[in-house]
C-alpha cells in the first residue's frame, strides 16, 4: 500500500519536458520495466530520455524511502513495484515481458 501511494505521486509526471508520461507510453515510446523503473522502448529524441531519468531519479529516491522505513532490501521494492506497474499499465502500452518489449 505504501508503495502504490509512493509511486502514484509521480507516475503522472509532468510536462516539463516536452512529453508528458502518459503520452510518451500512449505513443509507445516508453514502457514499464520488470524492476520497477521506466524504459524506453522506442529511441525519440532528448525529451524522452530526459523524461525517463527524472521519472527513474524519483522512483529510485521513493524506492530508497520505502526500503529504509521497512528495513527491506531495495531490489526487494524494486521488484514489487515492477510487479504492480506492469499489472497497472494501460492495454496498449509496452511492458518489459521475457523476451522484451511487448503490447500489453
Amino acid at each position: 500500500m505504501i508503495l502504490v501511494v509512493a509511486a502514484s505521486c509521480f507516475w503522472s509526471a509532468s510536462i516539463v519536458f516536452g512529453i508528458s508520461l502518459e503520452e510518451a507510453k500512449a505513443k509507445g515510446l516508453v514502457g514499464e520495466k520488470a524492476n520497477g523503473y521506466l524504459g524506453i522502448v522506442t529511441s525519440s529524441g532528448q525529451d524522452v530520455q530526459a523524461l525517463t531519468n527524472d521519472v527513474n531519479r524519483k522512483r529510485r529516491q521513493a524506492y530508497e524511502d520505502i526500503a529504509r522505513r521497512n528495513k527491506t532490501p531495495l531490489d526487494a521494492v524494486e521488484t514489487l513495484a515492477g510487479e504492480k506497474t506492469i499489472q497497472n499499465t494501460q492495454p496498449g502500452n509496452y511492458v518489459e515481458g521475457s523476451g522484451g518489449w511487448v503490447k500489453k
